[in-house]
């Protein structure tokens, strides 16, 4: 497993990934999520959501997997103005996808 730790200039704790192989976990994620998102040929499975916190995995070939959970600062949050019904997963996507642009996981 390899695991990154994202901080902001202020040194609070917004990201943390992780990306490592595991065909349990994702037969887990695709049968046990709140939400799915599809994305260029790519599966993000949603868990937990709110305007304030996404935890969300891709699932990629082969069974690989990266983990991110996101907990924004409250300014973060303050300064989205995130629309009525918008959550934090719905804001993170684009990042999502970068990760599985960058891994070589999309079409």
């Amino acid at each position: 497993m390899v695991g990154c730790v994202y901080r902001d200039a202020n040194e609070a704790f917004v990201l943390q990934t992780s990306l490592f192989k595991n065909a349990d976990g994702a037969s887990m994620n695709r049968a046990l999520h709140a939400r799915a998102v599809t994305e260029r040929g790519l599966e993000i499975y949603v868990s937990t959501e709110a305007a304030d916190k996404c935890d969300a995995t891709m699932v990629g070939p082969d069974d690989n997997l990266v983990v991110f959970k996101f907990e924004p600062t409250p300014e973060a949050v303050a300064n989205a103005q995130l629309p009525p019904g918008q959550t934090w997963c719905d804001r993170s996507t684009a990042v999502m996808v970068l990760a599985g642009e960058r891994l070589g996981w999309t079409h």
